[in-house]
Formats: C-alpha cells, sequence, structure tokens
C-alpha cells in the first residue's frame, strides 16, 4: 500500500521489491510517476479504480486521469481500466472519464459486452 503516509523506509522497500498488487491514491500515484519508483510501474496491465463514481467529476479525478495517462505513456500497451461504483451515473460520462483520451472515441455505448477499444471494460447491469 502507497500513500502519503508511507514512511521512507517502506517507500525505499518498494522500489527494491515492487509489489503484485499495489493500492494507492491518486496523489500518491502522482508522486510515484515523478520519482524514482515510475521504474517500478513499468510491468502495469490492470488499473481498478474504486468508487469510481466518487472521483469522476472532481478536480481530484482531474488530477487521476492525468496520472493514469502518463502510467499508459510507460507502458507497452495501455493497461486495462475497470471501474467499480454501485452507484454510478452518468454511465456514459465515467465511461468516457475512465476510458481515457485515446479511448474515449470509440467507446460511446457501454454495453453487457466489454467496449470495443478491447482496453477499457464497463458494464451495463
Amino acid at each position: 500500500m502507497r500513500s502519503g503516509d508511507t514512511t521512507a523506509a517502506d517507500r525505499r522497500l518498494l522500489l527494491r521489491e515492487p509489489p503484485d498488487i499495489l493500492i494507492t491514491t491518486p496523489e500518491s500515484l502522482y508522486l510515484m510517476l515523478t520519482s524514482a519508483a515510475r521504474s517500478t510501474l513499468a510491468g502495469v496491465e490492470t488499473i481498478i479504480v474504486d468508487e469510481i463514481h466518487a472521483v469522476a467529476a472532481t478536480k481530484r479525478g482531474a488530477h487521476l486521469a492525468v496520472s493514469l495517462e502518463r502510467l499508459d505513456a510507460l507502458l507497452p500497451k495501455p493497461a486495462q481500466r475497470i471501474g467499480l461504483s454501485a452507484t454510478v451515473r452518468p454511465l456514459e460520462e465515467v465511461a468516457r472519464f475512465l476510458g481515457g483520451a485515446r479511448r474515449s472515441r470509440s467507446c460511446r455505448r457501454p454495453s453487457r459486452r466489454p467496449s470495443s477499444c478491447g482496453s477499457s471494460c464497463l458494464w451495463r447491469t
């Protein structure tokens, strides 16, 4: 886990031994992308944004969106993005937010199938 309260010793350990699963905040992701820890993110395949409805239309969400784009720029292929929320509204807006800059043009209408872009999955129940 990486947050603003993570000690310097734990941050150094993260550099030496990157975890298989990283739980972090948008702010800490930003800090990791601007530090030596950036290299530990090079193998990211999947991003899960929990409670996406709480950040999608906020300044914090805009900050997260920029960090996710910066993360994708590090990777050989963009990470799969999964958004979790029980109360997401409006669905299409949150899908565009989660999809990111390169994917938003092809992810116009979420359905019961994964989106046509193949990278962002958004399911309508």
